[in-house]
């Protein structure tokens, strides 16, 4: 029985690892992970950006979309109005999980990341795409981080995934928050790190280096 268990787990494995993103890409289900877009306006935006063609596709709101990058396991487009997507597929073994993100084309660009498995089933674990402000203080930012909590009643990041190391990154958008000659941008530039990282353990995404 064993052994029957780690053939049909090797051979899920097998089959995922055989399928790059676009697969996944065109057959997810579009109000949850492909916003407006029908499986064959999906085909046409791949066929559009691999002819190297201006993409003719709109949404079901009727708002332009287009492919802009394409590798075996992630694809960025945009998917109207200026919203941007990324679709990834990290595989970790025997265990794959799919990726997506969504950014909003805000002055300060926020992302939100949902985990899926490769039947496009949500996953609970999902990852804290603004993390705590403890996770991204710097070591100035730890010796102040009181007054940090009063300046800062949120934190927008922009998330990517990034298939070398099945790695997650975020990087704060907090340079919007202030102008030009507020005192307090360079400052909390000062505080916070850049960027966090999280890596795929095979189950979920974990952050580094807390």
């Amino acid at each position: 029985m064993k052994r029957l268990l780690f053939a049909v787990t090797a051979l899920i494995a097998l089959a995922a690892s055989a399928r790059t993103i676009t697969d996944f890409f065109v057959s997810a289900p579009m109000y949850e992970a492909a916003p407006g877009l029908d499986v064959n306006q999906r085909m046409d935006l791949l066929d559009y950006f691999r002819s190297n063609l201006p993409s003719k596709t709109t949404n079901i709101f009727d708002e332009n979309a287009a492919v802009t990058a394409e590798t075996d396991r992630t694809l960025t487009l945009t998917a109207g109005n200026g919203i941007q997507m990324q679709y990834g597929l990290a595989v970790s073994g025997a265990d794959s999980v799919l990726i997506v993100i969504e950014t909003l084309p805000t002055p300060m660009p926020d992302s939100k990341v949902s985990l899926y498995t490769i039947d496009w089933t949500p996953l609970g674990r999902q990852p804290q795409v603004s993390a705590a402000l403890s996770d991204w203080l710097s070591g100035e930012g730890r010796v102040g981080q009181q007054r940090l909590e009063e300046i800062l009643p949120f934190i927008t990041a922009e998330a990517e995934f990034i298939e070398d190391g099945n790695r997650l990154v975020l990087r704060h958008t907090m340079a919007g928050y202030f102008s030009e000659k507020d005192s307090l941008a360079a400052e909390v530039d000062r505080c916070l790190k850049p960027q966090l990282e999280y890596t795929f353990d095979g189950k979920t995404f974990r952050l580094q280096n807390r």
